[in-house]
């Protein structure tokens, strides 16, 4: 925990000279403060990564990331076979059910 927080302090440090520069860049004339920060942080990031969600979100799709990402994973760390893999789609629960594996995913928790 030691190392922890001083290597925590210098990037929240960071962040808020990145924050403080675009508040001057668009000439407010004011310190960033506490509430001012998921504002700025969210134009700082659009100025550092520009990124266009519309052409992330195929890589982020659901089955995308079970197949490519989960499924893969488990195979590479665990040896684990998924095959006759089912699922079940819902806007609440997702269950995916495998030979050795079974996921249950609500809400963006996965347990296993």
């Amino acid at each position: 925990m030691r190392e922890i927080v001083p290597a925590a302090r210098q990037r929240a440090s960071d962040e808020l000279a990145s924050i403080q520069a675009v508040i001057d860049k668009q000439q407010g004339g004011f310190s960033a403060q506490p509430w001012d920060w998921a504002f700025y942080a969210e134009q700082v990031r659009r100025e550092k990564f520009d990124l266009d969600e519309a052409q992330l979100k195929p890589y982020f799709e659901l089955n995308t990331v079970l197949n490519e990402g989960v499924f893969w994973t488990a195979n590479q760390l665990f040896v684990l076979s998924l095959s006759n893999v089912l699922i079940f789609l819902s806007t609440i629960l997702t269950f995916v059910c495998g030979k050795f594996l079974i996921i249950m995913a609500w809400t963006g928790v996965i347990l296993r």
